[in-house]
């Protein structure tokens, strides 16, 4: 019930962040119906029929609601721990992380398959697999239809339904795909087949392993899905490799408040390691969500979609890694719910993007199952097959600059075969030096998800 209260009051949050700045207050008046004179014999039999009708209703109601109730809150419990999952999954790859290096990652599109998989192992695998992803207590129908609603959300179908509804069309900033790749000969559990669809809107390909072409098949759909921010993600696999899950996550938009380019000004931004020479964006924000502590000035950018951008600048003494590392589901309500000021902002404009990395071991470090061949509990992906996951890779990329911010992510988990606001002076918030930030897509009734973190140590 904790958790469920904590996602109720992140997403009344992130609500009131947003109408705060449209809309205004107000009640309405409820006014009485007149009572109706009725005799006492009249009077008694009516409240006996009613309450004999009342009694029924309200068992059935009762029973349907205690049903509806308790969905709700495992779903509610679930979309609360993936952001969990994506910060513990941060951590992980921030202890690998070399002193000085950048960062860029998307834990979503971690998380993603290894959702899609608890559909492919049962029993003890599967509920430690339901744990470690932060889903533990839930069964797997449960997250499957979470995770439907979750990117129907942060996908703004209703939005996109409403448009279509006045003859429109609306382009959603976040674009979300799944794949699973088979070796051609291989038989797809149609279980595990028809959930993937149903649940993932995930799409099945049949290439082959032996040769080249299955890379050049994944590298083909992962640049399509990225509008070519990422090109190629694998160059080959392992003679064993029966199998591919594979997610790709790609969102562009807007700043809601745009920097105007005449006021980008030259400036030096002080590496971990150097200074380098940057372009610095620079706006006042009357009415900027900012929050401090003793570790850190934070402020958060909005894009027109409702998605947020959380940019976090260590104080004197704190590291950007340790910022994001310190940074909780609950820390990141307060700085989400913070108090509106104003703010003079300067941003440097900046585009990371990482090599294709393994995220194998810090799955491992986590304590993700399925992650050794002798742990080959995958046998309902494929008939008559146990598999494991045999390599997991990810590439990513942000670009931010005065317009808005584009970012993409790809990860691939090859499978093998078991061997045997008031009004003060502007608060001066300059990122010249590294920093963290964490970009969040809007849910809408599901909430915010985090899509990807990172950490600016050079430009």
């Amino acid at each position: 019930m904790r958790k469920k209260q904590m996602l109720a009051l992140f997403m009344s949050l992130s609500l009131l962040a947003q109408g705060m700045l449209f809309s205004g207050c107000g009640q309405k008046s409820i006014g009485e119906e007149p009572a109706q004179t009725r005799t006492e014999t009249e009077e008694a039999q009516s409240m006996e029929t009613s309450d004999s009708n009342k009694q029924d209703q309200t068992s059935e109601t009762d029973e349907n609601n205690q049903t509806a109730a308790d969905k709700t809150q495992d779903q509610d419990v679930a979309r609360d721990e993936e952001n969990g999952f994506a910060l513990r999954f941060t951590e992980a790859l921030l202890k690998q992380k070399k002193e000085g290096e950048n960062l860029i990652a998307s834990p979503y599109s971690a998380w993603l398959p290894l959702a899609a998989l608890v559909n492919g192992c049962s029993g003890a695998t599967q509920e430690q697999l339901l744990k470690v992803i932060g889903e533990a207590g839930i069964d797997a129908e449960t997250l499957n239809q979470t995770v439907k609603a979750v990117n129907a959300g942060l996908s703004q179908e209703k939005r996109r339904k409403s448009y279509e509804e006045y003859g429109e069309t609306f382009e959603s900033p976040l674009k979300i795909a799944n794949a699973l790749f088979v070796q051609k000969d291989a038989a797809v559990n149609q279980t595990f087949e028809q959930l993937f669809s149903d649940n993932y809107d995930g799409k099945l390909f049949s290439v082959d392993f032996s040769d080249s072409s299955a890379a050049n098949a994944i590298n083909s759909w992962a640049s399509e899905k990225t509008d070519g921010k990422i090109v190629e993600i694998v160059d080959s696999f392992d003679a064993d490799t029966v199998a591919a899950i594979a997610n790709a996550l790609y969102f562009s938009d807007s700043w809601s408040s745009p920097f105007l380019e005449e006021n980008t000004t030259d400036g030096t931004f002080h590496g971990a390691k150097q200074d380098e020479n940057a372009e610095f964006m620079n706006q006042k924000l009357s009415d900027g969500i900012y929050y401090e502590d003793e570790t850190m000035q934070a402020i958060v950018l909005w894009t027109t979609s409702g998605g947020q951008m959380v940019l976090c600048l260590p104080k004197d003494g704190y590291s950007a890694e340790e910022v994001l590392q310190s940074l909780t589901t609950e820390k990141l309500q307060k700085i989400s719910g913070a108090d509106y000021r104003c703010v003079q902002l300067s941003l440097p404009k900046f585009k990371l993007e990482s090599n294709v990395f393994s995220i194998k071991e810090a799955l491992e470090a986590m304590g993700i199952p399925l992650m050794q061949a002798t742990d080959a509990a995958l046998t309902e992906v494929l008939d008559n097959e146990a598999l494991y996951i045999s390599s997991a890779l990810q590439s990513a990329m942000v670009e931010v600059d005065e317009n808005g911010l584009t970012a993409a992510a790809v990860t691939v988990m090859g499978l093998e075969k078991m061997a045997l606001m008031p009004e003060t002076d502007p608060i001066e918030l300059t990122f010249d030096s590294p920093f963290a930030f964490v970009l969040t897509g809007n849910g809408e009734d599901a909430g915010d998800q985090i899509l990807f973190t990172g950490v600016v140590n050079h430009l």
